[in-house]
């Protein structure tokens, strides 16, 4: 679980991903790219990092 709202994306293209991270950006917000790893949800869950926004990229080819 984690302990504040986050903004959960899931583009189906690698200029979705890179349009989404701009946007957050550009809207003061802190993105960060998620490939189904546990230890960055585990971060978040220790307060090591705080992410406004995850975009997941697991299910785009070219980030495989």
């Amino acid at each position: 679980m984690i302990a504040y709202d986050l903004v959960y994306q899931r583009p189906r293209t690698l200029q979705q991903a890179v349009r989404l991270f701009e946007q957050h950006r550009a809207d003061g917000l802190e993105p960060a790219y998620y490939a189904g790893g546990t230890e960055i949800l585990s971060f978040i869950r220790r307060k090591r990092i705080r992410p406004d926004a995850l975009i997941d990229i697991k299910d785009i080819s070219e980030c495989r």
